[in-house]
């Protein structure tokens, strides 16, 4: 029972360090959008709300896209994303926001599996991430 009172929290605190993980009715099937540093090297756009802005990549550029072990920045949004890079997409490691941090497997640069999020308070949440159909019924009180 214990497991079922995290969903709600660990969904909410995803919710806010996420990324654009819900589609638009209006919208049809996204293409994906890159975001290049100044040598062209691409990292896929986690969240499309944002106007395109360029990043920094501190690791290997391999067939024009981030690759290995690195840190992308983005520094309108103030996000940052370390750790292990496959053909331009975070696949294990951390994401860090103004308002908390994630550690553990992405896919598509978002949230998806065994996770910790951390608040900005410092309160963590361990447990699975990626289940869209918690981001519906969020309490309305923030658990941190």
């Amino acid at each position: 029972m214990k497991r079922r009172m995290y969903l709600p929290r660990l969904a909410l605190l995803a919710m806010l360090l996420s990324c654009d993980i819900s589609g638009s009715a209006q919208e049809s099937p996204k293409q994906p959008r890159w975001l290049e540093d100044a040598k062209g090297c691409k990292f896929l756009d986690p969240d499309r709300r944002y106007p395109l802005e360029p990043i920094s990549w501190s690791g290997e550029c391999v067939n024009g896209f981030v690759e290995g072990k690195g840190d992308v920045v983005l520094e309108l949004r103030k996000w940052t994303y370390s750790g292990t890079f496959r053909q331009g997409q975070l696949v294990e490691g951390k994401n860090a926001r103004d308002n908390g941090t994630y550690e553990g497997r992405f896919k598509n640069n978002s949230l998806s599996g065994r996770g910790t999020l951390t608040g900005k308070n410092g309160r963590r949440i361990r447990g699975r991430t990626g289940w869209t159909q918690y981001f519906h019924s969020v309490p309305k009180r923030n658990p941190l």
